[in-house]
């Protein structure tokens, strides 16, 4: 009997985890975070123009099967229904790449040995050679100068095509729900040799060696990135997103001033003549560039991210960036990951002062950080805390 009651206990818990939240919608009080379907696109686009959020929104960035799971858990048929209607998190955009990139004198060939990739680009001139395991890079396809020499010559027969149509869709499923963002999916040419071609170490060292071979290289990439941006500067949108996970454990002030920094404003000088706004994804050590970045004429962060793991905190950015700057402040998986409803709102009350969501265009971006195991009822703790906290802020 008594096993029989703790399991009906938890039925009830699980009920009222499930209701609580469009319970207390539908009355009208508490959940004042909750950004509604039927505000969701007014909500982002205020947020994109830089428009005080007078408010805490939030938004959801997990691992897709986490979301999937949970949502089905709860009884939703879709992992957006989910996130609106239980969690009430913001949309903030949907964004997508509008074009495709393919190399015909190029061939890829890969090797899978159980969790690791072994990747051959081959083509007349040569081959490179890459290692994946998990998906990400252990050994990087350049490692050296005549590496590289083959690299340029890969790049220059690079063609990129426009799929128009790909962002049409996007547009009309989207429209009235949430703003539809042209991204470029690579980029710049100093983090993308960091990333994706050379590594940090190889980087350094052929800058070192060969200045004049490297920056070569950073050219090609880039006029490759321009191309991109007369693809997209003429698309109907509220702005562009670009990822770059700008560091200064990669690059220092000097560097990204002397390379990084005019790339960059080729993509914010873009925009600003068409009258658009620009969002950059930047989650690693900031400090140090932020005269820099706000230089650079971006409207907006994406993952902006505190100590400890990153070192700038909402004020200070909010002080440095112009007044229309618009920011999703990253609240990492090791502020609310299996905590219990007093740690994260004492992680939150670290972090996030009120004036930042109250005074400023502030979406709290939650991230998962690569855990596949968070469960339903951690989300909806973090979802009552949040509004908790939202609350106390008013």
């Amino acid at each position: 009997m008594e096993a029989m009651r703790a399991h009906h206990k938890r039925i009830e818990i699980d009920l009222h985890l499930k209701t609580r939240g469009r319970d207390k919608l539908r009355k009208g009080k508490g959940l004042i975070m909750f950004i509604t379907p039927e505000r969701n696109n007014s909500a982002a686009e205020a947020f994109w123009k830089g428009t005080p959020s007078n408010g805490l929104m939030w938004s959801l960035d997990l691992q897709p099967e986490v979301v999937e799971r949970c949502a089905s858990v709860m009884g939703y048929t879709s992992d957006i229904e989910f996130m609106q209607k239980e969690l009430g998190c913001l949309i903030w955009g949907d964004w997508l790449a509008p074009y495709n990139c393919r190399n015909d004198w190029v061939e890829e060939l890969i090797k899978e040995r159980g969790e690791v990739q072994e990747i051959t680009y081959r083509c007349q001139a040569g081959e490179l050679h890459e290692v994946r395991k998990k998906e990400q890079i252990v050994e990087h396809r350049v490692k050296s100068l005549e590496d590289l020499k083959l690299l340029i010559k890969m790049w220059k027969r690079i063609e990129i095509d426009p799929e128009i149509n790909r962002f049409n869709k996007a547009l009309e499923n989207g429209r009235g729900k949430w703003p539809v963002i042209p991204s470029l999916l690579e980029c710049s040419p100093v983090q993308h040799f960091l990333q994706n071609e050379s590594g940090v170490e190889s980087f350094w060292y052929m800058l070192a060696d060969d200045a004049p071979l490297v920056e070569e290289a950073m050219n090609i990439w880039q006029d490759l990135m321009k191309r991109k941006y007369e693809i997209i500067r003429k698309l109907p949108c509220l702005g562009f997103f670009q990822s770059e996970n700008t560091s200064a454990t990669m690059i220092s002030p000097y560097y990204y001033e002397k390379y990084s920094l005019k790339h960059i404003l080729d993509f914010t000088s873009m925009a600003k003549k068409e009258g658009k706004r620009t969002l950059v994804h930047m989650c690693g050590l900031l400090q140090n560039l932020m005269p820099l970045l706000k230089e650079s004429g971006m409207s907006g962060i994406h993952a902006l991210t505190t100590p400890p793991t990153g070192d700038v905190d909402f004020t200070h950015a909010v002080d440095e960036m112009p007044v229309d700057f618009f920011m999703l402040g990253r609240f990492g998986s090791h502020f609310w990951y299996n905590k219990s409803r007093q740690e994260i709102l004492d992680a939150l009350s670290l972090v996030l002062p009120a004036s930042i969501f109250r005074e400023h265009a502030f979406t709290l971006l939650v991230t998962g950080d690569g855990f596949t195991d968070i469960s339903e009822k951690n989300l909806i703790i973090l979802r009552d805390c949040i509004n908790e906290y939202e609350e106390m802020g008013r």
